[in-house]
């Protein structure tokens, strides 16, 4: 029988290497909470390429330089250096010396792969900042979501025990949901009332629905919880220009006499979605497809939730907050969002995308 016998590791040589890449991570890792760690990497990395290169170039000098000349030859220079000593006034470099330069740069080449790999992560965020826009953050929301939610619980089919859906759903009915069942509960109230619209193949578009009475009195006559106003900041997202919006309390809004009236919904998405127009060139704006109740596509869905949902930025009243913030209240909150998910999984309700469970 062949056996193989494996050498033992150098143990403390193992323990150096992961000292050092912990430290390299916590240099540029651990700095700042702020997103500015990964520019902080791409400098130094462009700083480390050109200090590469220039070495590149001098290696080549000085290898060419000892080749011209015989075997046992050196090259010699004097000591930029005023305060050096007698002895070192004069610098030998040897072919030894230029083995030893080669190998310490091949090393800085190697280490190169720890930029790909710190890259390749997310930014160090605190735990709150890195979840407060999670699918799965329990959220209070406005007026218009809690009308319809509990304005017509039948309107969501039936749940596992036989019960209307809603009922099955105490917390959403009242407003608390995690982020993510917001647009869920709205595609299975449309997928249950018959609200999806019909593709030009004659068969159900389920990325796509149209608004009927209930939802256009929850989103089409009551007020929005937020409204968007451009700023003069612009995104660029596969080479097409966006605005940057800035998010305000709508009843903030009115009495700042930002807006002459509260907006509904749907008003507010429209308008969003027309201040997009004036970045795009006129091929680009011709193909661009307003807002319309009639074509909702999931993406609006999103949008709906976020136009009246409470945040971080703008917290919900005490009362809700004070709920919120108990253990007990988010258990319930994330048990009734796993029974939405098994609701969907079980019944015959039909997403576009799969990215809605993450």
């Amino acid at each position: 029988m062949i056996t193989t016998q494996r050498f033992p590791r150098n143990v403390e040589k193992q323990k150096e290497k992961k000292i050092k890449k912990k430290q390299f991570e916590d240099t540029y890792l651990l700095q700042k909470d702020d997103g500015t760690t990964h520019r902080d990497i791409v400098k130094d990395f462009s700083e480390l390429l050109l200090t590469l290169a220039m070495e590149f170039d001098a290696l080549l000098k000085l290898s060419g330089a000892l080749g011209r000349h015989s075997k046992g030859s050196y090259l010699v220079w004097n000591n930029p250096d005023p305060n050096a000593s007698n002895d070192l006034k004069i610098i030998k470099f040897t072919r030894r010396d230029l083995k030893k330069t080669a190998s310490d740069y091949k090393k800085q080449l190697k280490s190169l792969k720890e930029y790909i790999k710190i890259a390749k992560k997310r930014t160090y965020k605190s735990e709150e900042e890195r979840t407060s826009k999670s699918t799965n953050t329990p959220v209070y929301v406005g007026p218009a979501l809690q009308l319809f939610f509990s304005g017509n619980p039948a309107g969501f089919g039936s749940g596992p025990d036989g019960r209307a859906l809603m009922d099955s759903l105490p917390h959403a009915k009242a407003g608390f949901v995690t982020r993510g069942s917001i647009p869920l509960l709205m595609n299975i109230y449309a997928y249950a009332n018959g609200l999806k619209c019909p593709s030009e193949y004659g068969a159900k578009n389920y990325s796509i629905s149209r608004s009927d009475a209930h939802m256009d009195k929850c989103f089409g006559s009551i007020p929005a919880l937020m409204a968007y106003f451009t700023t003069n900041d612009f995104t660029m997202n596969r080479g097409r220009k966006s605005p940057v919006y800035q998010k305000i309390l709508m009843l903030d809004a009115v009495q700042r006499k930002l807006l002459t009236h509260p907006m509904p919904t749907y008003e507010v998405i429209s308008a969003k979605d027309n201040s997009k127009l004036s970045c795009l060139t006129q091929e680009q704006q011709t193909k661009y497809k307003s807002f319309n109740p009639k074509f909702i596509p999931f993406s609006a869905f999103q949008s709906i939730a976020g136009a009246n949902t409470y945040s971080k930025e703008f917290p919900p009243p005490p009362e809700a907050q004070t709920r919120l913030d108990n253990p007990d209240t988010k258990r319930a909150i994330h048990s009734e969002s796993e029974l939405i998910k098994d609701f969907i999984i079980s019944s015959d309700v039909i997403f576009s995308s799969s990215s809605i469970f993450t």
